[in-house]
């Protein structure tokens, strides 16, 4: 009888000892995968996500930031790849030809993606709005007129009044042709009834270095650099519904009377044609990642709110812009550059 009661009790601890230990790996391999990897075989290794603007810029630096909690959120490490030139075409290019596997993202903006495509002569060939499919929207700001802290213009007035006696006098940056700076300057040409000489950059960062060193009269950028640059630009008015949240003390243009609102998006797109349940994993990992209140705080000290749209608000979103774009392609088109 004893022995029949120990073999018992012996059987017992094992079994309690082995569901112990299938409980304990459960555990552990939840808290691995956290938000992450479905029964879909992704992620296995590092993502890319191409840049098409150089290091340094507000593109670029929204990346990073995202690359950063990739591994926790998305389930994998992501490496940054820089692809610049040609107003961001290159990369983009590049991406859209990409194997549509999920391991291949890129960084958009729009309305730049939407506009470029249509605007290259006939022959010429590049990727297609369609061709890059937006998997989430994670921040989207208004453009902002900047000038050095020791310039010469204090106002908004100031500037214009220079601009009106001086036709064509004052140099503003542009962060490429054809993209939401080259936009905005066509919206304050317009509706401030000035003309200015546009000098066309790669990337805001170099455009910041020429605007800083006094070789450039005004940075027509987005808002972030009212927070990044906080102690080396004075941001004149923002191109807002109302005034920007990160830097509420600067006025937007309606304010002053001028009917001009200009919004730049960061977004995260795959090549046409990638896997549903790869997207609806990706965009079931960057909704996580909007909400964590770590990357909110360091998309905040960058000057980017995050204003989170999901794959299908993303795709509603985009679809609707496109509808209002015709007067920014026939402006183009006339030459209006």
């Amino acid at each position: 009888m004893k022995k029949i009661k120990f073999r018992a009790l012996a059987l017992l601890l094992t079994a309690a000892m082995a569901l112990t230990a299938i409980v304990t790996g459960c555990k552990g391999n939840a808290k691995q995968s956290e938000g992450t990897k479905p029964g879909i075989g992704y992620p296995k290794g590092t993502i890319t996500i191409i840049v098409p603007f150089a290091p340094g810029g507000g593109v670029d630096s929204f990346a990073r930031v995202v690359a950063k909690y990739s591994e926790k959120y998305v389930g994998a490490p992501m490496a940054v790849v820089n692809k610049d030139g040609a107003s961001g075409e290159i990369g983009w290019n590049e991406a859209a030809k990409s194997k549509p596997d999920g391991y291949t993202l890129a960084a958009t903006v729009s309305p730049t993606t939407l506009v470029q495509p249509r605007l290259r002569k006939e022959g010429m060939s590049g990727y297609q709005p369609d061709d890059l499919e937006p998997i989430a929207v994670m921040s989207r700001l208004p453009s902002a007129i900047f000038v050095r802290k020791d310039s010469q213009f204090k106002t908004l007035e100031d500037l214009i009044a220079y601009a009106k006696q001086n036709p064509g006098k004052l140099t503003v940056t542009n962060n490429g042709n054809f993209g939401v700076d080259h936009i905005f300057t066509l919206q304050l040409e317009k509706e401030l009834g000035i003309k200015v000489k546009r000098i066309v950059y790669k990337g805001g960062s170099e455009a910041l270095k020429d605007v800083l060193g006094g070789k450039v009269d005004v940075m027509i950028a987005n808002a972030m650099w009212a927070v990044q640059q906080a102690d080396n630009l004075r941001p004149l008015a923002v191109a807002a519904d109302e005034r920007f949240k990160l830097a509420p003390d600067v006025p937007t243009l309606k304010e002053k009377g001028y009917n001009v609102v200009n919004y730049i998006t960061r977004e995260i797109s795959v090549p046409k044609g990638t896997p549903q349940e790869v997207k609806e994993h990706l965009d079931k990992a960057f909704g996580a990642m909007a909400a964590d209140p770590a990357f909110v705080e360091e998309m905040n000290k960058l000057g980017l709110p995050v204003t989170y749209m999901t794959m299908n608000e993303a795709t509603k979103f985009r679809s609707d812009l496109e509808k209002d774009i015709g007067w920014i392609i026939e402006s183009f088109k006339k030459g209006d550059k």
